[in-house]
């Protein structure tokens, strides 16, 4: 816990390899993981959509399918 308080007080910025590149965080380290969470949870997001439009699409190929 004491390391934490540490970077908070230490860190103006905070760089991170994320999937092969460099994610550069503007802040402290509280901001890091706010930042951190928002964005997590809109690529979550982002795959739920793209879930969605692949269902949809599959399912307009089986309609279109049947019909001919």
């Amino acid at each position: 816990m004491k390391a934490l308080h540490f970077l908070h007080g230490l860190v103006d910025r905070v760089v991170e390899i994320d999937r092969q590149r460099l994610v550069t965080y503007a802040g402290n380290y509280g901001a890091y993981q706010r930042q951190k969470a928002a964005a997590l949870e809109r690529l979550v997001a982002e795959k739920r959509n793209q879930d969605r439009q692949i269902a949809d699409t599959e399912r307009f190929i089986e309609r279109l399918r049947y019909k001919a």
